[in-house]
């Protein structure tokens, strides 16, 4: 199975890309793995395809959309992670389930990009009369090919702020899924605190507010070594 990490630079100068991949080396077997954007300077061993980003940010979620196209150009299936996903535990990622929360929540007049990308969702998903769940955790997810151009291309991407990409293909094709907690940590958090939020779980992620010593030290502490991926 290949991997894809659509990657924009980060304000942690690709830290967290870095210990991502450290983890995926760790615990995941794989093919191979395409970085789809930037490359930081440290960055080997994967298959490196340069995108520019349109800044706009009702074109957030086209971007990525378009990031997973270009992946699609050199395999059929694969499995997308994010630069902040760090895998803790042994996994099969051939047979990966479709981790879901929720369901979407309508939010009129929703101030903000995010808000009105689930919004544009949840109403195309409803004109079809399909499923609404949230599939727009924080873990990675599985596309196949010609499935994924299915479902994007059932929607109109010219629409401001576009879609959340996850939910829009497993609502579409009607996927039941897998509850999973969405263990995302997004404040700075005592180091003590850290160790007991990730421990026992099987991935975690993090925004940039939960950047920090406390953080460096928890990723130090499960991902201490230096991967293929690092000059």
């Amino acid at each position: 199975m290949d991997i894809i990490i659509p990657y924009i630079n980060s304000t942690w100068a690709g830290t967290e890309l870095k210990y991502a991949l450290r983890g995926i080396e760790k615990h995941v077997q794989f093919d191979r793995v395409f970085i789809i954007g930037d490359k930081p300077d440290w960055l080997c061993n994967v298959t490196h395809i340069p995108f520019k980003d349109n800044p706009n940010i009702e074109s957030k979620e086209r971007n990525i959309m378009q990031k997973i196209m270009v992946g699609f150009e050199h395999t059929e299936e694969l499995t997308m992670f994010n630069d902040d996903h760090f895998i803790l535990q042994q996994t099969d990622i051939a047979n990966y389930p479709y981790y879901r929360g929720g369901e979407l929540v309508y939010n009129k007049g929703a101030e903000g990009a995010y808000r009105r990308s689930v919004n544009n969702t949840i109403e195309a998903l409803r004109a079809m009369n399909k499923p609404t769940w949230n599939f727009d955790i924080h873990t990675p997810i599985k596309y196949s090919r010609d499935k994924f151009i299915e479902a994007m291309e059932s929607v109109d991407w010219r629409k401001p702020n576009g879609y959340v990409i996850k939910s829009l293909y497993c609502n579409y094709f009607e996927i039941e899924g897998m509850p999973h907690i969405d263990l995302k940590i997004a404040t700075q958090t005592p180091f003590h605190r850290l160790r007991k939020m990730v421990e026992g779980q099987d991935i975690f992620s993090i925004g940039d507010r939960a950047i920090g010593l406390p953080m460096k030290k928890l990723l130090d502490l499960y991902f201490s070594e230096k991967s293929k991926f690092e000059l």
